[in-house]
């Protein structure tokens, strides 16, 4: 692993992408733009990309998953900074305790 091989997985509608999860199960990539206050997947292969948060976001920072649980987490830096949960599907959006 030199970065010789290195290909671009997405390319278009980035604006600052600040964290990047791999989901190892389903092979999806998952990034949150704080550009574009959006958490997005695809496939690694960047087919099948779909917004997944949007809704009430602001400025989505870093981001986790947990696909044995189907949950992903992310923290929001905004004039209220909050850790939040979704489904891997970016439904059920719950703030944390």
């Amino acid at each position: 692993m030199n970065g010789s091989n290195a290909e671009k997985i997405v390319q278009s509608g980035l604006d600052s992408p600040q964290s990047i999860a791999v989901d190892w199960v389903s092979h999806n990539l998952y990034w949150a733009d704080t550009g574009t206050d959006r958490i997005e997947v695809a496939r690694l292969d960047g087919s099948s990309r779909k917004v997944l948060v949007w809704q009430d976001l602001k400025s989505p920072w870093s981001l986790a998953l947990d696909p044995a649980f189907g949950y992903m987490y992310w923290s929001a830096w905004s004039t209220e900074p909050k850790i939040e949960r979704a489904s891997m599907d970016g439904s059920w959006v719950v703030l944390t305790d």
